[in-house]
């Protein structure tokens, strides 16, 4: 990553490159994080839709015994 920042500081030519190289840092883990958080979410609400598919099935094996 660092070197993607380099990268695109030296494309940009920024008049304050260090200031340019921060904020392209901290937008890139910004962002990392949340897709890191989307991810984990989708992942939380597949479990819970299992968990409650399974739960159905287990009710409708008991209603028809």
């Amino acid at each position: 990553m660092i070197s993607k920042a380099l990268s695109e500081t030296y494309k940009a030519q920024p008049n304050d490159p260090v200031d340019f190289f921060a904020k392209f840092l901290l937008n890139h883990s910004r962002t990392a994080r949340k897709a890191k958080d989307e991810k984990d979410a989708e992942k939380h609400v597949k479990e819970m839709r299992e968990h409650h598919l399974t739960q159905l099935k287990i009710k409708e094996h008991k209603a028809t015994e």
